[in-house]
């Protein structure tokens, strides 16, 4: 459907009319300066007029008058959301209140920075978390083998002391019977510390993946760690 009408405006009469005259001027300046193709431009101007044609439309449609109203308003001082508000309220119509149609858009603004905020120390916890667990683990598994050289040296120790000197083989025997007793105790307390580590870093790891699905190349995963502790126990240190 098409719709062709002219209109005539009266700027020496009317004040409305030289405002819109300028306006259109300005808006036909600024389509020029684009440099577009003669079909764009076309479309475009097209689009412009509808949309005036359909937006009054639109206000005839709250109330027949208020279009009427508004155009005699149609001034540089005078074009600004009071002007319009109180129009609307002379042609008998309501508005409803900021309050009526919920949050606006700064309480909304002011919310999403709250919940931005909110959410951000969250996930940088947890990464920190998950850093501090895998270097209590690797220090861990330092002790370990640490406490393995130090079996180690024990039976050395022993060996060579008893093969100089049988006669003291019992003092030998419960001198490396200590050490050994306190070697176990520290390992025993090391391996309760790498499980709970271990339990604290899987908890960590499920908790970060539900909130970064891209795994990290860099950092050992829990299968590692507890292999890692599967090959030092299998050494005889337990």
């Amino acid at each position: 459907m098409r719709i062709r009408f002219n209109v005539g405006l009266e700027p020496e009469l009317y004040d409305s009319h030289s405002y819109a005259i300028k306006r259109l001027r300005c808006w036909q300046q600024q389509e020029k300066d684009r440099n577009d193709e003669t079909d764009i431009v076309q479309q475009r101007r097209i689009q412009f007029h509808r949309d005036l044609y359909l937006s009054g439309l639109f206000l005839h449609e709250l109330a027949p008058q208020l279009p009427s109203m508004l155009t005699q308003t149609l001034l540089q001082d005078k074009v600004n959301s009071q002007t319009l508000a109180c129009q609307v309220r002379a042609a008998g119509l309501s508005l409803e209140t900021s309050e009526d149609n919920g949050l606006s858009e700064q309480q909304w603004q002011k919310l999403s920075a709250m919940l931005n905020a909110a959410s951000l120390p969250v996930k940088q916890t947890e990464a920190v978390d998950l850093t501090e667990i895998e270097q209590q683990l690797a220090q861990l598994q330092q002790l370990m083998l640490q406490g393995q050289e130090q079996l180690s040296s024990v039976l050395t120790h022993t060996t060579v002391s008893h093969s100089a000197a049988t006669s003291e083989n019992g003092q030998h025997q419960a001198d490396f019977s200590t050490q050994l007793d306190q070697l176990k105790q520290g390992q025993d307390k090391l391996m309760t510390q790498m499980k709970n580590l271990s339990s604290q870093l899987a908890q960590v790891s499920v908790t970060a993946l539900a909130n970064n699905n891209s795994a990290n190349d860099d950092t050992l995963s829990l299968e590692t760690q507890l292999e890692r502790a599967r090959r030092v126990k299998s050494k005889g240190l337990w």
